[in-house]
């Protein structure tokens, strides 16, 4: 899975939903704060390259069968 500006809204919940992630650990591995999740997951915020950069890289490193 990967993040675009385009899918990033989508994807974003879909990820964290499906591996049980909340936003605050999601924080705490990326460093993106909360309340640019909560943008990105509401539609509100569009993520800046740096931001995608981060969340990618993480979600590359989480395994398909890891949970939470």
């Amino acid at each position: 899975m990967k993040l675009t500006k385009k899918n990033a809204q989508e994807k974003l919940l879909e990820f964290r939903h499906s591996h049980k992630i909340t936003q605050d650990k999601l924080q705490e591995k990326t460093g993106v704060s909360r309340p640019t999740l909560t943008g990105i997951e509401n539609g509100t915020l569009t993520p800046q390259a740096m931001t995608l950069y981060k969340l990618n890289k993480y979600i590359e490193t989480v395994p398909d069968n890891e949970k939470g």
